[in-house]
């Protein structure tokens, strides 16, 4: 694990340093209300996709084989900016685990996490984009009870960074808030914070990865990606991805975990790689 996450941080420090080798010169500080008004106001939030595939490390903690979706939206909630030009936008995403290779199907775990979040974009001292500020009010759980329940809220905050018309991260923070009984010890293994990195190479491949420290030790997670645009012009992609690590869905989040699965994304290219 320790491996993994030394090469996230090499990443980081790579795509920082071409920071001001292609920006995002469209969009000014006097027209991108136009681009944020002429998009849809309901559109997808991150990517969407299913796969499926085996568990590497062979832990009895999990299915050793399954398949993983995600799907999520997002819904701009207010026509004109609020005050310091900050936009309201309602989030919902939802993650699943289905065990497809069992005779009955059944759903081995599903996790809910529907977001309040107000979107700001900056500028440099060029009046050239610089990036996009997103706070959140996140609610995640399970939607179990009992001892099997697992929730908690957070308070989160994203910096969006459009390294280049080829590569872009995100830094995100976050602070949990209220009770988290059904899991106290959450923190030490999915951290305060991750970093998402995506390189797009040409028109038709896409290379990503995400990376967490949790509190306790070297405990965290790697997630790589590798997407190829199926058609030109579409956003539907063969997708590859390795997950390692602790928190990949909230029932096992204090268990390490590897899996290597295959499947299709479906991506909003308008907002990755304007």
């Amino acid at each position: 694990m320790k491996q993994y996450l030394t090469l996230i941080s090499f990443c980081i420090a790579t795509l920082a340093a071409f920071a001001q080798t292609d920006s995002l010169s469209q969009i000014t500080r006097y027209n991108y209300k136009r681009y944020i008004e002429d998009a849809p106001r309901f559109t997808i939030y991150g990517d969407n996709y299913f796969v499926a595939g085996s568990q590497i490390n062979e832990s009895s903690a999990d299915a050793t084989s399954d398949a993983r979706f995600e799907i999520g939206f997002k819904q701009r909630l207010v026509e004109d900016p609020l005050p310091w030009d900050i936009y309201l936008f309602l989030a919902y995403r939802q993650k699943a685990f289905w065990e497809i290779y069992e005779e009955s199907f059944p759903f081995r775990a599903l996790n809910y996490n529907p977001s309040l979040g107000l979107g700001k974009v900056v500028f440099d001292e060029n009046d050239k984009l610089k990036g996009a500020f997103w706070f959140q009010i996140e609610h995640e759980s399970n939607g179990e009870g009992g001892e099997i329940s697992r929730s908690w809220n957070r308070l989160s905050l994203s910096y969006f960074i459009p390294v280049s018309r080829h590569f872009l991260y995100t830094v995100k923070a976050w602070l949990p808030v209220g009770s988290k009984s059904d899991n106290p010890d959450i923190t030490d293994y999915l951290g305060y914070g991750q970093v998402d990195m995506a390189y797009r190479p040409g028109n038709r491949w896409i290379l990503e990865a995400t990376g967490r420290k949790g509190i306790e030790g070297w405990k965290g997670s790697l997630q790589l990606g590798v997407n190829f645009r199926i058609t030109k012009t579409g956003n539907e992609y063969l997708y590859l991805q390795f997950f390692q690590g602790y928190g990949q869905d909230l029932i096992n989040y204090d268990k390490e975990l590897s899996y290597i699965r295959l499947g299709f994304s479906i991506k909003d290219m308008n907002f990755n790689f304007y």
